[in-house]
């Protein structure tokens, strides 16, 4: 039960992200965030089934899957920080700034799977 708990936690910032952001930007937080889950699962799996639970350098002692919930966790927060300063912005701007935050969160999460 714990293990299931702990594999899928981050569904918390899907609520999180879609009530946190301004009313004309939800669903645009929405999408990004179950996509952003999709891709850090996704990630996670394939670091794990190629046999580096741990990373393929093996620098860090923790695995990978939680080290990936902390750098999404990071970058979900500083997306809705970004989110809250932007209120008139328009939903094809914050679909873009939505999207840059999705590929951060790809790099970002390569690199730490690297270590």
């Amino acid at each position: 039960m714990f293990d299931l708990l702990y594999h899928w936690i981050d569904l918390i910032w899907i609520p999180v992200l879609f009530f946190g952001v301004h009313k004309q930007h939800r669903w645009y937080a929405a999408g990004f965030t179950i996509a952003s889950i999709i891709l850090v699962h996704t990630l996670s799996e394939i670091i794990t089934s190629i046999g580096y639970p741990n990373g393929i350098i093996d620098y860090l002692y923790s695995n990978v899957h939680s080290r990936l919930l902390i750098t999404s966790s990071v970058i979900y927060t500083l997306y809705l920080l970004m989110a809250h300063f932007s209120p008139k912005t328009e939903g094809v701007v914050f679909m873009a700034a939505s999207l840059s935050f999705f590929f951060i969160i790809f790099v970002v999460s390569a690199l730490i799977m690297v270590l």
